[in-house]
């Protein structure tokens, strides 16, 4: 519920986001920039943020077979916290900043709002991590278990990096120093959330040997984990930890990616059936956003695009898997006719925005292609714009379909790893 409405939420914003940078509207509403910034703020941490680690926790309650009161506190918890993330940006004192990874809103109620936010989803880790059992019983159920270790230490490398570093006049410095570390881990979080989707997703795949799979779960995890420890060693340095953590996103935290693509080609017949169509678009969104990533090493210029990528990559394989367990949690089942349009219309669009995003820069970024012909510059421009819009009607029809099954279905039995 909190990972649909929060998609929902981000996917208005989106809109507005759009409208504010036409010409007419701003000249029209008042202070448009800052509104613009508010708005990109909080969409990207509800799109990004709040939606993967939502599925996240999902897949973490799911390994759990026994349900208790402890999930619905931790849940509540992390919906108050959601909430007042979006109330924070109607404040008088709310002041964007566009930090790397996790944005921010410059203002207590920002701040209230993401502690409960990641308390929820980090109390929502304990049940498993007292379950030594979960590392042995299968891959996945290891790979489950590596996630709720790695979302403690994330918590851990955030908590000690805010210890060491100093509050400057410059918030945008000072956010960029707490929270590169942990945004960069959090990306080998989700990494490692979308591989077990897709495990959860496919049967009778080829390269899912339990060794193969736990040897690579355990890489990416051990990873992270010893990654925490970054803000100790390199305790004021904050040149040398950036260059840490970008080298170990591209090296350590590559081993997911990498298998991905092995995966993806020993598996193609799988991944193209009618059924699996939403990993089929989630690969190759996710293989196409790691190229641009690779693409981007000797600048920054690419890298709007390949996160782009990277993210909604992975939001169509969760967009599938949340249609695969509302029959499990008593809810009424989309059809496979309405979920693999809706994937194809969102997955269209994105691979046409991050095309023109690539070409022509944008959130920020410099153009990658300085001289575009004027006929190039402006199919550039139409990728860009339709492909945008046909992304945002896409989302949109996914909350509203799913929605549409809560709300008017059932709660039933709880799903677990076992009934997925």
């Amino acid at each position: 519920m909190v990972a649909v409405h929060a998609l929902g939420i981000s996917g208005i914003l989106s809109i507005l986001i759009v409208f504010l940078r036409m010409p007419f509207l701003k000249s029209v509403i008042p202070e448009p920039d800052r509104i613009f910034d508010l708005s990109l703020v909080i969409h990207v941490n509800f799109s990004v943020l709040v939606w993967l680690c939502s599925i996240s926790s999902i897949l973490i309650s799911m390994a759990v077979q026994e349900k208790t009161k402890f999930f619905s506190y931790t849940w509540g918890l992390s919906a108050v916290g959601t909430v007042l993330i979006a109330l924070s940006a109607i404040s008088k004192d709310s002041i964007p900043i566009k930090s790397n990874y996790i944005p921010v809103i410059d203002n207590s109620t920002f701040f209230v709002g993401l502690t409960l936010f990641f308390a929820g989803v980090v109390l929502n880790t304990l049940p498993l991590l007292y379950r030594r059992n979960a590392l042995t019983s299968s891959p996945i159920s290891a790979g489950v278990y590596g996630i709720s270790a790695m979302l403690t230490a994330v918590l851990i490398c955030f908590t000690s990096a805010h210890a060491v570093t100093s509050n400057t006049t410059d918030r945008l410095y000072f956010y960029e120093q707490i929270f590169w570390g942990a945004g960069h881990m959090l990306q080998g979080v989700f990494s490692q959330a979308f591989l077990v989707v897709l495990l959860l997703e496919m049967k009778n795949c080829k390269l899912t040997h339990p060794y193969l799979l736990s040897a690579v779960f355990l890489l990416n995890t051990a990873s992270i984990l010893i990654a925490s420890a970054s803000h100790v060693i390199y305790p004021s340095d904050f040149d040398a930890l950036a260059t840490f953590f970008t080298w170990h996103m591209r090296i350590a935290e590559g081993v997911i990616p990498l298998f991905l693509v092995f995966f993806a080609l020993c598996n193609t017949r799988a991944i193209m059936q009618s059924s699996n169509r939403h990993l089929l678009y989630s690969t190759v969104m996710f293989i196409y956003g790691s190229i641009l990533g690779i693409l981007s090493m000797h600048g920054t210029v690419t890298i709007p695009a390949h996160y782009h990528g990277c993210v909604v990559g992975m939001t169509a394989a969760f967009m599938g898997f949340v249609y695969t367990i509302l029959p499990s949690l008593g809810y009424r089942e989309v059809s496979l006719k309405w979920r693999n349009a809706q994937l194809g219309l969102y997955s269209i669009g994105q691979i046409l925005h991050i095309t023109g995003l690539e070409l022509l820069g944008g959130y920020g970024a410099l153009r990658k292609v300085t001289y575009l012909p004027d006929t190039a510059s402006k199919i550039a421009k139409h990728c860009f714009s339709f492909g945008g819009a046909l992304a945002i009607l896409g989302g949109f029809l996914f909350v509203f379909l799913a929605l549409l099954c809560i709300y008017r279905g059932q709660q039933g039995k709880g799903a677990s790893l076992a009934s997925v």
